[in-house]
């Protein structure tokens, strides 16, 4: 049975539960708060009630909304030239970035080529997507040769030789 429905002198106060918990009063208080919904009971008389997936979906939704904000801003200028010299003229974003450094522009904005992929792959570019890259987006799988063959030699030489 939840805390709230129990009679006042059963119910567990905030300062007994926290130190059940080993954590602080306000700690409760903010918890208690943060998961707090008004329900409805069999009269239609509203009630307050503590529901921990509503204090979870806050939490998760917060935790999302954290880390710094995009580095492109309202540099239109800069998007413009990132997506004429990769879209038109074919360049890599590696070629890009290298351009504007060679050539000394000055941009508002100032990314990384790595960060430049990323933007590209996320989708914050209008015009450009992964299919307008040189490699059209697709990793290229590097093929090595195996320790496999080596195995097999040595292994068919011991056999000979015993």
């Amino acid at each position: 049975m939840e805390n709230h429905r129990k009679p006042a002198k059963e119910r567990i106060s905030k300062s007994k539960m926290a130190e059940m918990l080993g954590v602080h009063r306000s700690t409760i208080s903010r918890e208690l708060k943060r998961g707090e919904i008004t329900q409805r009971d069999i009269l239609w008389k509203e009630y307050t009630s503590y529901c921990a997936d509503v204090t979870q979906d806050l939490i998760d939704s917060n935790t999302t909304a954290k880390g710094p904000s995009l580095k492109l801003g309202k540099d239109q200028l800069f998007h413009d030239f990132v997506e004429y010299w990769i879209i038109e003229k074919k360049y890599s974003p590696d070629a890009v970035i290298m351009k504007i450094e060679n050539e000394g522009l000055s941009f508002e904005t100032e990314i990384c080529t790595k960060t430049l992929y990323n933007y590209i792959s996320k989708g914050y570019f209008l015009n450009l997507t992964n299919r307008n890259l040189p490699r059209r987006g697709k990793k290229v799988k590097r093929r090595y040769q195996g320790a496999g063959n080596v195995f097999k030699r040595t292994t068919r030489n011991r056999i000979a030789t015993a």
